[in-house]
């Protein structure tokens, strides 16, 4: 599957609490999506895995031109290497083992996906009412309101997150796809070439921006995305497609 997919279940099963899973699916994708770095980083932190939490904060840190000085990626290097987590800490991480906030966001989606979205809503509101500063209740609100087409007021959600945790992709990603449904394409695509320097390594990320450029004829500028895809995952079927279709727009 797309790693963006990949990383996605794992968010998802992340905020409905079912750790098991979120470990799986983040797994699948880790070395190609820093989102999911992350991810595992707080989960294992939240178990108190610390060895297995310091190998996916120091992946994060050594992925980043900016040397991972980002003080919430700080703070979880020295909860993993001191093997303990502060009160703050636990009280941000405790939404990832079953809180009865992640339950609630679980059951949220749950409702949504049999399309009782106005009780969905109902849970998600008052999620946020209750914990305004939750970055996993900011996230799964900022979804709930993409999937309802709210995508302005979700734009609010991923933006908030941002200022609590500058340095969660999820939400930067968020705030990026908010963009393009909006029709702010260029900033969108300021956005995700932000990602991509700070991650040079983020396939995720660059397989979106290809995308994007393709949709806007901007050939020239998605083949060198390609190629570097390419050299990667040669066996890529979908990669191999987005390399051939680059290469022969380009020649137009």
């Amino acid at each position: 599957k797309h790693p963006a997919a990949l990383n996605g279940m794992g968010q998802l099963a992340l905020t409905r609490g079912k750790t098991d899973d979120a470990e799986k699916w983040f797994l699948k994708c880790g070395e190609t999506a820093p989102a999911a770095w992350y991810g595992l980083a707080r989960l294992y932190l939240a178990q108190e895995k610390f060895e297995d939490a310091e190998k996916w904060v120091q992946k994060i840190i050594d992925g980043k031109q900016t040397g991972g000085q980002d003080e919430y990626v700080q703070r979880m290097l020295a909860a993993a290497k001191a093997k303990h987590l502060d009160d703050d800490m636990k009280a941000q991480l405790a939404p990832l083992l079953g809180s009865p906030v992640a339950q609630d966001i679980q059951r949220a989606f749950r409702l949504l996906q049999k399309g009782q979205r106005d009780e969905a809503r109902e849970i998600f509101e008052k999620a946020l009412e209750e914990h305004p500063d939750d970055p996993n209740v900011l996230n799964g609100v900022g979804w709930f309101r993409v999937n309802t087409g709210e995508v302005p007021a979700a734009q609010q959600m991923f933006e908030k997150c941002l200022e609590i945790q500058p340095a969660d992709i999820g939400a930067m990603n968020g705030l990026a796809n908010c963009f393009k449904q909006q029709g702010r394409v260029d900033e969108a695509i300021e956005l995700w070439k932000q990602m991509l320097e700070k991650y040079p390594s983020a396939n995720s990320m660059g397989w979106i921006l290809a995308e994007t450029y393709m949709e806007r004829n901007e050939f020239e500028k998605a083949l060198p995305i390609w190629e570097k895809l390419a050299k990667e995952q040669p066996e890529n079927e979908a990669v191999k497609a987005g390399l051939a279709k680059a290469r022969e727009g380009a020649k137009k």
